[in-house]
């Protein structure tokens, strides 16, 4: 259990924060008005639903799999999309907003 709960702060909640920084502090918490990659947005709405059945079906195990597949999708997006590169180039602050906005 403690190793997952370790799995799911590192993985879910230090994403977040990373990318809730630049946007609280770049752009006064406001997001981004256009999704950059609707595919992905997709991806992690269409799975809600299996998600929200494991855990109803009480099979929490499988739930926390698929929570944290995703979470390594949303990593991968954001480590190839290298927001902390983006930041640093003044001219793309609206790619650092939306790159964030769908991390």
């Amino acid at each position: 259990m403690q190793r997952v709960n370790a799995d799911i702060v590192n993985k879910v909640v230090n994403l977040a924060s990373r990318n809730a920084g630049f946007i609280s502090k770049r752009f006064a918490g406001v997001l981004a008005a256009e999704l950059a990659d609707p595919a992905l947005y997709k991806t992690f709405t269409d799975a809600a639903e299996s998600i929200g059945e494991a855990w109803d079906s009480r099979e929490f195990g499988k739930a926390i799999r698929e929570i944290m597949a995703l979470a390594d999708v949303a990593n991968r997006y954001v480590d190839e999309q290298a927001p902390w590169v983006v930041a640093k180039q003044e001219v793309r602050d609206a790619d650092l907003q939306a790159i964030c906005t769908m991390a």
